[in-house]
């Protein structure tokens, strides 16, 4: 991190430990769900595919166990159940009636 500082002549920003480590966990972090988000803007994702790359999602940031790592994680999770929710919702709608949704 420094580095790039150095290169972009920035060197008066230079960053604590501290901030370098959290911005470096916060990188991590991002670089899963931008994997995960890449997987799901796939043309061949289906919903076991979407599933699969949430839990994948969901492992990837609890295996990191940064303090935002953790807060994604949690954030993430809440956001996937409430999806989950919509779904079977409208799963259990076309099967009571299929007609309307044609």
């Amino acid at each position: 991190m420094s580095k790039a500082l150095v290169e972009l002549d920035l060197e008066g920003l230079l960053l604590s430990e501290e901030e370098t480590e959290k911005l470096s966990d916060l990188s991590e972090a991002l670089e899963v769900l931008d994997c995960g988000s890449n997987a799901l803007a796939r043309r061949d994702c289906n919903l076991k595919k979407a599933d699969q790359v949430f839990e994948y999602v969901l492992m990837s940031l609890k295996a990191q166990a940064s303090s935002i790592s953790m807060q994604l994680y949690d954030t993430t999770k809440e956001s996937i159940e409430e999806w989950r929710l919509r779904i079977m919702a409208g799963l259990m709608l076309f099967l009571e009636d299929p007609e309307e949704y044609s």
